[in-house]
This record gives structure tokens, C-alpha cells and sequence, in this order.
């Protein structure tokens, strides 16, 4: 005889079991039993966590603020100690730079190098730099009054610059991060300056006067020579190419073989260029010199006489109505001599 297995058993509540022999009337709403009792304690220490918060978020706050002020008065401190330790680094080498004598040559030339620094560790003081070593330039050249043009047949070339004020001109030029609207201008109006070979290549020589000046044979390729005064300079033998002569003036300098030719951009290799937009180049002696593809069209002062003797190509550019006379190779060696 077979047994039946016991059936399994399921354990309700006493609820559950009277909910379940009682039928529910189904037009009534179901109702929950929920137990929304408010836990007090778990609620206050929500409240003091989030005020925890606050607090730090506040203190983190303040902090900050005292910590930038606290950084912003050492950035002045700082700046301050930088600007004494410029101060007596300029002092200091003014006052060698003043020291005179061939026996203190080399306390000139430090003071020259160590303003040269100076103007590169703190461009503003640059201008007043500029005019210290202008003047430095200016006491140590001669005058240029009673000197006779580079054209004229009564010029003679003066003896070289000695070897500081050549420097002080090297290390005006040659400044790094110049910027001509903030560092000044080397101001040598009314001296009579003489660097005859000297390397002036990619020089910034702008605005500055070399009234009756001695460059001859001086390399000025690729300088900036815009505004730049070079009236009676000698300048006979020197390269100019691919200086800009914007706004030059270049009357009655001998520019006897001086280089003024440029090369044109061809295949991506970019040459040297000359500008002469507005140069005035009246009574410039440009007996022999290469002004091959060079743009002449916009200067002043140019005769077709000047240029009888030059080496110029089917690109040089001339003003119009500038004709050269035609003269022989014979002539043009007779003028040479």
C-alpha cells in the first residue's frame, strides 16, 4: 500500500492567514501597512555631517584667501629685492664704465658686456641703458664738425674706434628681445663714428645717425637700416645686401663697389633683399657698385650719371625717367683711377 507524501507546509502569519480567509471586497482601495516611524538619531547625525561639511568647506575657503594674500605680498617682496639687485647691478657698472685711462680698458669693457645683460634680464630699464652707452659712445668719438663728406675729394678717413666704444656699439646693436618702441635708439648724432670692416651683419641700426661715418668695407647684410642717417658715410666696398633702407639717407655717401644686389625667392631658397622705399641717395657715389636686381624705383635724389659705371641687370628697377648714359669700360677704368 502506497503512502501518500505529506503535502509542504507554508508558514503565515496570523494576519496574513485572517486576510486570507477573509474575501476582500473589491470596491475598497488596497491599504499598506507601513511603518513610517522617524528615526530621530540617524536624521541628527546626517545633520552634523552635512554641517561637517560646511565647516570644512569654509575653513578650505579661508585658508585660500590667506594663503593668496600671504603670496601675493612675497610676489611684491620678491619684486621689490629684484628690482634693488638691478638697481646696484646698474650702478655698479656705470661706475666702472666711467673709469678712465688705457689701463682700465678692461673694467670698460665688463661694465659694457654686464650692461648688455642687463638689458636682456630686464627690458625696461632698457631705454636708459641705451642712453648711458650712447653717451659712453658720443664723449669717446670725435665730432663730426669740419669733416668733409665720403664724395668730396677733401675726405679722409678717420683712425678706427678703439676697441670699447667698437663694443659698446655691438652690444647696443646686437641686444636680444629689442623692441625699438620700448628699448630707445642708439643715439650717436653728431659723432664721428669709424668701423671700417666691421661685421654689422643683421644689426639694428635703426634711426640711428652715422653723419660722415667710416664703414667702408663694413658687412651690413640683412641689417635694418630704416631711418637710419648715413649722409657723406663712407660705405664704398661694404655689402648692403639685404638691408632694408627704408627711409634712409644716403646723399653724398660714397658707395663706390658697395654689394647692394639681392636675390630673388626662387624654389622655396629666399636670398637677400634691399629695400630703398623713400631713400634718399642724392649725390651717392655709386661708381661700381652691384645693384643688380636691386629696386630703385621709389628713391629720391637718383641721376642716371650716378649710375654709368654700376652693375645693374634687366631686373634692377630705376625710377621713371632715370636714363644711364651709355659710357665704355674704358671710361669707366679711367674714373676709377
Amino acid at each position: 500500500m502506497l503512502r501518500r507524501a505529506n503535502a509542504p507546509t507554508m508558514l503565515v502569519s496570523k494576519r496574513m492567514s485572517r486576510s486570507l480567509q477573509k474575501p476582500r471586497d473589491l470596491k475598497q482601495p488596497m491599504r499598506l501597512d507601513v511603518d513610517v516611524r522617524t528615526d530621530w538619531p540617524q536624521v541628527v547625525v546626517a545633520l552634523a555631517g552635512i554641517a561637517s561639511l560646511l565647516l570644512v568647506a569654509a575653513g578650505l575657503f579661508y585658508t585660500n584667501q590667506a594663503n593668496r594674500k600671504q603670496q601675493d605680498a612675497s610676489r611684491a617682496q620678491q619684486d621689490l629685492a629684484e628690482r634693488g639687485q638691478v638697481t646696484e647691478r646698474f650702478s655698479a657698472a656705470v661706475d666702472q664704465l666711467g673709469q678712465e685711462g688705457s689701463d682700465k680698458i678692461a673694467l670698460r669693457l665688463g661694465a659694457i658686456y654686464a650692461l648688455r645683460r642687463l638689458m636682456d634680464d630686464s627690458p625696461d630699464d632698457a631705454p636708459n641703458i641705451m642712453a648711458v652707452l650712447s653717451a659712453f659712445i658720443r664723449i669717446h668719438s670725435p665730432s663730426v664738425k669740419g669733416r668733409h663728406p665720403a664724395n668730396s675729394a677733401l675726405y679722409r678717413s678717420p683712425e678706427p674706434a678703439p676697441l670699447d666704444v667698437r663694443t659698446a656699439i655691438q652690444q647696443s646693436i646686437r641686444r636680444a628681445n629689442a623692441n625699438l618702441t620700448s628699448s630707445g635708439y642708439l643715439d650717436l648724432d653728431g659723432s664721428l663714428i669709424s668701423l671700417p670692416n666691421e661685421d654689422l651683419s643683421r644689426a639694428d641700426l635703426t634711426a640711428t645717425t652715422f653723419q660722415k661715418a667710416n664703414l667702408a668695407g663694413a658687412n651690413l647684410s640683412m641689417s635694418s637700416l630704416v631711418f637710419t642717417r648715413l649722409p657723406g658715410a663712407d660705405l664704398s666696398g661694404s655689402n648692403l645686401a639685404g638691408a632694408n633702407l627704408r627711409n634712409a639717407n644716403l646723399s653724398n655717401a660714397n658707395l663706390h663697389g658697395a654689394g647692394l644686389s639681392y636675390v630673388v625667392v626662387l624654389d622655396s631658397k629666399v636670398g637677400p633683399e634691399s629695400f630703398w622705399v623713400r631713400t634718399n641717395i642724392e649725390n651717392a657715389d655709386l661708381f661700381g657698385a652691384d645693384i643688380t636686381g636691386t629696386d630703385l624705383s621709389l628713391v629720391s635724389g637718383l641721376t642716371g650719371d650716378q649710375l654709368a659705371c654700376s652693375k645693374i641687370d634687366k631686373f634692377t628697377k630705376l625710377p621713371v625717367g632715370i636714363s644711364i648714359p651709355a659710357v665704355s669700360a674704358e671710361e669707366c677704368k679711367r674714373r676709377a683711377n
